[in-house]
């Protein structure tokens, strides 16, 4: 199975981003975008690829040590939707500010899962996917924030009506009182 660590996106920030979606879309429209179904929005921490039941089990394990490490939620602040990862980028994106407690969620779950950190961490939601770059490229600035209170491990599922998200394990992020 396809798989990867991500942050789910909650539900009232979800219905503000369908907005914002539904809003680029129309301006992207010579671009032919294909938007992201709201259930399928979250932050990406680690993408894992294929991976084998007994290394899901393995995950799992690292995921439980992480969180208990967890200090409370995470703050994050959606700064703008532009082009990703560039303006000439085929996806278009809510760019995440990479704040210190979640890049050091980030750093935490390369280590506990020794992977390799190959790639630049740029998180961000994905609202949809472009069929070619769009020139000028439309950035809409953004003053979101909620709380990161869940981690999931999710499986990537191709469907009938496209890729589909589903959550094969969820974690919560314990409150900044509940930490021990």
């Amino acid at each position: 199975m396809r798989a990867f660590i991500g942050l789910s996106v909650p539900d009232h920030l979800s219905l503000e981003l369908i907005s914002v979606r539904d809003r680029a879309v129309a301006q992207l429209a010579s671009a032919s975008p294909r938007p992201v179904i709201a259930g399928n929005f979250h932050i990406t921490l680690l993408f894992l690829g294929e991976i084998a039941t007994a290394r899901k089990d393995n995950v799992c394990r690292a995921i439980d040590q992480v969180i208990a490490a967890e200090r409370g939620a995470i703050p994050l602040y959606l700064e703008r939707a532009c082009c990703f990862p560039d303006a000439s980028g085929r996806i278009f994106a809510a760019e995440v500010a990479p704040e210190g407690g979640l890049i050091q969620l980030h750093q935490r779950l390369l280590k506990a899962l020794s992977e390799p950190d190959a790639r630049a961490f740029r998180p961000h939601i994905t609202l949809a996917r472009l069929s070619r770059a769009f020139i000028p490229a439309p950035v809409m600035p953004l003053k979101l924030s909620f709380q990161a209170t869940e981690l999931c491990l999710y499986e990537s599922r191709m469907s009938e009506w496209g890729v589909r998200y589903r959550a094969l394990r969820r974690w919560t992020v314990p409150a900044a009182n509940q930490a021990g």
